[in-house]
């Protein structure tokens, strides 16, 4: 199960619950060392370490989010559940303030 987000927070707690319920957790961050980051500190609250894999990946990239994609279906293709906390993309319009909304054209 990927977990996008899993280095901190939400995204962090909900990766240690599904692995200590014994999901196969794929553990996303947007840097190597982030992600082994989490990936460790994981293991140090007692998940087991072959309830995890680490995957790095900048979501907000979409050639690299595509490739991290076709990598994990690569090697994982049976996927059951994907968690994500994290916002991939710019955000929509109806989240950005007046400032960040682009113009309107006629």
């Amino acid at each position: 199960m990927p977990v996008a987000g899993a280095t901190s927070g939400v995204g962090w707690e909900t990766a240690r619950i599904l692995a200590e319920r014994g999901a196969l957790v794929l553990v996303h961050g947007r840097t190597a060392e982030e992600a082994r980051a989490a990936t460790g500190r994981l293991i140090a609250a007692g998940v087991s370490e072959p309830h995890l894999c680490t995957y790095a990946t900048d979501l907000t990239d979409s050639d690299t989010a595509e490739a991290m994609v076709r990598a994990v279906v690569g090697t994982r293709p049976h996927l059951d559940v994907r968690a994500c906390d994290e916002r991939v993309g710019p955000a929509p319009a109806r989240h950005r303030g007046a400032a960040e909304a682009p113009a309107e054209t006629a």
